[in-house]
């Protein structure tokens, strides 16, 4: 199904940018190739794909060492969407715009689910978010997102889970907070290297 929804977009849009991730191998040779990356994928990896994207030399780039800003409550690092995306100041909101649009939803999902005890649904969202916390460089919540996968998946429901999801939540939500923020001042900011950090 996604994969004909990129075939769809990719006729009405010929130039739009779509990567598909393993798992979308329908009809693969009834339309236009698109990047394709294997899951598990690194930062690395995805940097590539998107540096070509963005008109970059192609290589993946490499979190710099600089400067910071520091906000109380906040939890993520957009070192690495800058570089990657070679400053594009567009691609970068779209990519938080989606990341905000897509993680109030699953959040939503994750509470109904923890008040009905259904950790293995838990841990299928968390596994989905895994490559936009890794994206936003949230590295607490993505930490937080692969050990409710792993630990969702045990044969017998783990007792730190309730505690666990409780705290993914928390760490989401205030990544959710301090990027809304960057939202609202985004015309009057532009990220750099050097003004992309957030941090408890």
């Amino acid at each position: 199904m996604l994969f004909r929804s990129a075939v769809a977009a990719r006729r009405l849009r010929p130039r739009i940018r779509v990567v598909l991730m393993s798992g979308y191998e329908e009809g693969r040779h009834e339309a236009p190739a698109f990047p394709k990356l294997e899951k598990p994928f690194t930062p690395a990896e995805l940097g590539g794909i998107l540096s070509r994207f963005c008109n970059t030399d192609g290589k993946a780039a490499k979190p710099a060492k600089g400067n910071s800003q520091k906000g109380a409550g906040m939890e993520f690092d957009l070192t690495y969407l800058v570089q990657v995306s070679n400053h594009d100041q567009r691609f970068i909101f779209d990519i938080i715009t989606s990341f905000l649009t897509t993680s109030e939803e699953n959040l939503t999902k994750v509470r109904r689910h923890l008040d009905n005890g259904e950790y293995r649904e838990i841990g299928a969202i968390a596994h989905k978010m895994k490559p936009s916390l890794t994206m936003i460089g949230a590295e607490s919540g993505r930490a937080a997102a692969a050990e409710i996968e792993e630990r969702a998946g045990a044969v017998q429901t783990d007792a730190a889970l309730p505690k666990l999801v409780r705290s993914f939540i928390e760490i989401v939500s205030r990544t959710i907070v301090g990027l809304k923020k960057l939202e609202t001042d985004r015309k009057s900011t532009r990220l750099n290297s050097s003004h992309v950090k957030r941090s408890r």
